[in-house]
Parts: structure tokens; sequence; C-alpha cells
């Protein structure tokens, strides 16, 4: 009887650690949530309130990460009263994968300016890794800082290359090892003392290679974002200022060990966020709330683009030092979300002028339009059409994924430009039309 206990409690932990590691953790805001392979939250744990007991702002939850055993949730509690500027009491909470806390470490930062907490991403052994930012007048220093699996500090990777330094973007790769992207320089120097850094480093802080890249014209690249695809290789999205407000967006592709394969410039886009993710061997750039598909050598199906050179040169970084922390104590407040998941349209079929629209195997009628769209499937085969209607900002405003009638009431719309998407299978139809 009681070998049959023991085997039956053994199945039961292991079937919970497996479903455990199917599921998802993430935060929203203040709230730190577990969701199953459907998206529906198993639970929530809203932080909100005060780690360190002083009269202070409340606590800011800037991520969490399951390691695999724990879920640490990283928080920045400022308090804006103290003497010597702002004092940062940031702190690492430790959940079990029930929601229970099992423990918590407080640090306190201090910078005479600015102080940022950064990106967290979860160890490949145990713990979690995260960045920070302490800046003054005269000086930023970029640290990237590892936590054993109780929060504790325990190494220390420095992305500090000069007096002022800033990290870009924070990565894990598909090799067990991480990638950062930096931008540094000497306050007062000239553009030829920046250094643009990609630097890839092991999960025991050890620095595989560090490479300052360079462009023939003497402005320094400003990393935004940076995505792995599955064969090992580093896309990186940045930009660089060629003279007063004239600045050009560039795609950089370097391999495994940080050769550049590609460098490519856009001067259509700008230089707002822009953030890099990969699916379905593509490239996928997130820019202005829709979603540009590049592929391997960074090339789109609307963009006009040119291949320039770069160089790359080795570069290590300035050391850094642990620093310490003390043992606190908090436990968040049950709560509930319901998450959501957001599509975009693609970038260039957002493009389409209204003279496109045929070319592109749709014709909609009437344009512009006040009470319902017509147009032709075009489509030979069998499989459901699935139509979705976006506004100008990205937003489906109206969506059909078993489509039989070639029409869409539109008159609830306001007036505006709209774009209609049509996908029967693999293939895809696009157009535009006005609602008056």
């Amino acid at each position: 009887m009681n070998r049959q206990i023991s085997l039956l409690t053994i199945l039961l932990f292991l079937f919970s650690f497996i479903k455990s590691n199917a599921d998802t953790y993430g935060a929203y805001g203040n709230l730190v949530y577990r969701a199953d392979s459907t998206g529906n939250t198993v639970w929530v744990k809203n932080f909100n309130g005060r780690i360190a007991p002083i009269p202070s702002l409340e606590n800011i939850v800037y991520g969490s990460v399951f390691d695999g055993n724990y879920v640490h949730v990283h928080i920045d509690q400022v308090d804006t009263g103290s003497s010597g500027g702002p004092l940062h009491y940031v702190s690492t909470v430790v959940l079990d994968t029930n929601g229970n806390t099992v423990t918590s470490q407080t640090r306190m930062r201090s910078a005479s300016n600015f102080y940022q907490l950064g990106t967290i991403l979860p160890s490949f052994s145990n713990g979690a890794w995260y960045t920070e930012l302490f800046a003054s007048w005269s000086n930023r220093a970029a640290y990237i800082t590892k936590t054993d699996s109780l929060g504790v500090d325990v190494l220390s990777v420095s992305s500090w290359f000069g007096t002022m330094s800033e990290i870009n973007d924070f990565i894990a790769l598909k090799d067990s090892t991480f990638l950062v992207a930096s931008i540094n320089f000497e306050l007062g120097g000239p553009p030829t003392s920046v250094i643009s850094m990609l630097m890839k480093f092991d999960d025991n802080g050890n620095i595989i290679w560090a490479y300052d890249y360079n462009i023939p014209i003497s402005f320094p690249l400003q990393f935004m974002s940076c995505t792995e695809d599955d064969n090992g290789n580093i896309y990186s999205i940045g930009s660089y200022n060629i003279s007063g407000s004239n600045n050009v967006v560039f795609g950089l592709k370097v391999d495994s060990v940080g050769t550049p394969i590609i460098f490519r410039t856009w001067n259509s886009l700008n230089i707002n966020y822009h953030k890099l993710s990969f699916r379905n061997n593509e490239i996928i750039d997130f820019y202005q709330g829709k979603e540009i598909h590049f592929d391997s050598l960074f090339q789109d199906s609307c963009l006009t683009s040119s291949l320039d050179s770069v160089s790359f040169t080795p570069t290590l970084p300035f050391p850094s030092s642990i620093r310490t922390s003390i043992t606190t104590s908090f436990t968040p407040s049950d709560s509930t979300l319901i998450l959501t998941t957001n599509i975009y349209p693609d970038y260039c079929t957002m493009l389409l002028s209204v003279a496109d629209i045929q070319t592109n195997q749709i014709l909609i009628y009437p344009n512009p339009v006040r009470n319902a769209i017509h147009f032709n499937f075009n489509s030979k085969s069998n499989l459901p059409t699935e139509i979705n209607i976006y506004d100008v900002v990205g937003r489906i405003v109206y969506t059909n994924r078993y489509a039989t009638l070639e029409s869409v009431d539109v008159s609830n719309l306001i007036e505006g430009l709209y774009f209609l998407r049509l996908k029967t299978g693999d293939v895809f139809q696009s157009g535009k039309f006005v609602k008056q």
C-alpha cells in the first residue's frame, strides 16, 4: 500500500511538473499570472502595495519570468523623500508554480540623476538575469546581474565600455547564451569614439564575443531591437544619423560568432519604435502598429533598400561587481485577468493604393461606401475564407472566419480609411476602401 501511495505521489508530481512547464507566465501592469495552453489564467497575483515599509511610491512590476521551477518577479519601489536623491528599492519576489511566495530579496539602489530597472530573462539553469542603468550628469553605467533560484544576486556581467553606456536590447539565444546590444561613448568625445556593441555571453557570465560595429561614415549605429532565427543568425534593427534630423534605419544580420552577413538600410522608415521577433521563418518588425515581414536577407515586399558595408572590431567591457541584498517579505493578493491576443496587419498590405486593389485580385465596390462593401473571393479553393477589416491604426473592427457571402455591412463604422484582408488557406488578398 505504501509503495502504491509513493508511486501515485510521484506520478502526480510529474504531471504537475509537465503541466506547469506547458503553461505560460507573465506580467500585465502590476498583475503577475500563470495561464494554461488555451490562454485562460490559472492564477493572478496583484503586486500593488509596498515591499519596503517607507513613505514612498508603491511597487512597480518591471517583469516576471519562469526558470522551470520558480517565477521571478522584479519590482522597483522609489523613495522620493531621500535627502541624497531618490532611492530605489529593487526587489525579486520568488513564487512557486501555484503563486505562493517562496521568498523575496530587496536591494537598495541610488543614482545622483537617474536609475532604471530594465529587462528580466530566465536563466538556463536556475534563477534569472536582469539589466540596470545607473546615471549621473557625467556618467552612465549599464549592468547585467544574475540571481539564483531564491532571488539572491550571484553574478554580474558588465556592458559598460565608456563613461556613457546604455543597453538597447537583451535577449536569450537558442544555444543557451545571451545577447546584449548597447551603445557606449565618452562624454564630449567625437562620434568616432562611440562603441556600437553586440556582446554574447553564456549562463555563467563568460563573454564569448563582443564586437564594435561601424560603417564608413563617422556617425555611430544605435541598436533598437534584436532577434534570432532557427540557424543561430542574429538580426538587429536600429538607426544612425547622417546630418541634423536626417536619420536612416538599418538592419544588420550577423552569424552565431558575430560576423556580419547583411547590412541593409531604408530611407522610407522612421526611427520610431521597432521591435523584432522571429516567426514562421520570417523576421517580423513591429512598427507603427503593423508588422513588416522580412526574409533572411532583410528584404520585404514593398520597401526600397540599399546594401552597405559594415566593419567590426573586438572589444571588452569594464569589470563589474556584485551588490548585496536583504531578505524581505511580501505576499501579493489574489486577482483576476482576462488575456487577449492582438493581431496586427501587414505593413506592406496597408501601403496599397486604391489603384493597386485590382492587381491584388480584389475588386471592392462601391468605394467609397456608405452601407455595404462587395468584393470577389477570386479563389477556386473549397477552403473557408476568413475576412478581417482593420482601421488605420491596425485594430480589427470586423472579423468572420467562415465567410460565405461576398459582402460586409460596414454601416456601423465611422468615416475613414479601412483595409480589407481575405485569407483562404495560405492565400492572402488585400485592398482598401473608404467609409463615408
